[in-house]
């Protein structure tokens, strides 16, 4: 800021003068209005005080000592006031010890003035009091501009928010004999993950879940703009030679459609699978994305490694893998955002953690599983998280189950 935009109009600045003694009361008040400022005069603190919280006041200038409320305790009262604008003060002193100054500016005492002065030492040090309003001024209206647009932009935000939980899956879509559940949270107003599950005819889903690389709003667009393409894609479960869609022709779709771009340097990783209700099978490609939990009736529950590149960084030669789903089977999807949560010790909850705690939720409902892994994750990072939160669960009820 430089010098001119500093200059200030005394007519604009009204200055209050607290000050017992008549005679220096009139003193400075006629010295002010010579220099022309709007000048407010009350002879004790009690009067000051009340005329501080009634009237528009920039400046104070008050005696030390007064009966009743003295100086610093007017300070201090101005200082503790949440809703009164920045007032800049000044103490009226006959005292000249250093430890009676160091007092004066620990009460919140801006300058002092030593009695008796002259006319021109009270004129600077006005003038420097003005310009330490005018930059507090100028700073709260800089402020209140600053909170419209960070109010505007976190609307802008939630609003995006809302789109893109509509390409969540829809509570309709009919999954039987199995349950579909998931959790979907993001870090920020928006998630850089997507899920979803997609009729494939009467007797198939597809199911994924992906990953963008970083955060916010960039990879939001592009987890949106990919859940986008895919819905398309899917509504005819044929490619273009007449065959079923398959997980790898899907990848190969996928790769196609988003390939590395060098602007953006986004990439997305995904599991994508097709289940086969009536048998149970579920045959998947991960594209760079951590394999499957496999949770099984009568065994101790497994990840399921699968390789493959990155969509956008790969090649369109995905290695299928199929899993069986017996009765009482559980199978989680989830965003490597919850293996990777850090507690105090910037330990990382991990994969083998996760996998305990599928296999401690196994005798309760899907539902409650889902919300018991998320709380031992947040507990882990003391609710901490540095990125979003996303798991799909399957189940395939035995026919004696009871949750």
């Amino acid at each position: 800021m430089n010098n001119e935009q500093l200059e200030t109009d005394p007519a604009q600045t009204t200055i209050l003068v607290v000050e017992d003694d008549t005679i220096m009361l009139q003193i400075v008040q006629r010295q002010l209005e010579m220099l022309g400022y709007a000048v407010v005069t009350a002879l004790d603190g009690e009067s000051g005080w009340k005329i501080l919280q009634e009237m528009d006041i920039s400046i104070v200038v008050t005696d030390w000592i007064m009966p009743g409320i003295d100086g610093l305790e007017l300070v201090r009262r101005i200082r503790s006031h949440s809703e009164l604008p920045y007032i800049y003060s000044i103490l009226l002193t006959s005292r000249s010890e250093t430890e009676d100054l160091v007092q004066a500016m620990d009460s919140g005492a801006d300058d002092f003035l030593a009695k008796p002065f002259e006319s021109e030492e009270l004129r600077v040090r006005i003038r420097a009091g003005e310009r330490l309003i005018h930059l507090e001024r100028d700073l709260e209206t800089r402020n209140r501009e600053l909170n419209k647009i960070r109010k505007h932009l976190t609307e802008g935000l939630q609003a995006a928010g809302r789109v893109q939980k509509a390409f969540l899956p829809s509570a309709e879509v009919q999954t039987d004999p199995f349950q579909v559940r998931w959790r979907f949270h993001a870090c920020e107003h928006l998630a850089g993950d997507m899920l979803d599950i997609v009729p494939l005819g009467p007797d198939r889903l597809a199911i994924y879940l992906l990953d963008v690389s970083g955060h916010g709003a960039p990879a939001a667009m592009l987890s949106v703009t990919a859940a986008s393409y895919l819905d398309r894609h899917l509504r005819t479960p044929q490619d273009e030679n007449g065959n079923d869609l398959t997980p790898g022709s899907v990848a190969r779709a996928l790769n196609q459609r988003f390939p590395w771009n060098e602007t953006t340097e986004q990439f997305f990783t995904i599991l994508f699978g097709i289940l086969d209700l009536p048998s149970g099978d579920f045959r998947f490609i991960s594209a760079g994305h951590p394999g499957p939990i496999h949770v099984r009736n009568d065994a101790a529950p497994e990840i399921v490694e699968a390789c493959g590149l990155p969509i956008g960084l790969g090649d369109d030669d995905y290695e299928e893998h199929t899993l069986h789903l017996s009765p009482g089977d559980r199978l989680f999807l989830y965003s490597d955002g919850l293996s990777e949560v850090r507690n105090d010790s910037d330990e990382c909850f991990g994969e083998s953690r996760l996998t305990r705690a599928t296999q401690t939720t196994h005798t309760v409902s899907l539902d409650q599983a889902l919300d018991k892994i998320l709380e031992q994750i947040r507990t882990w990072g003391e609710g901490k998280t540095q990125d979003d939160l996303s798991i799909l669960g399957l189940e395939l009820p035995s026919s004696d189950s009871t949750v």
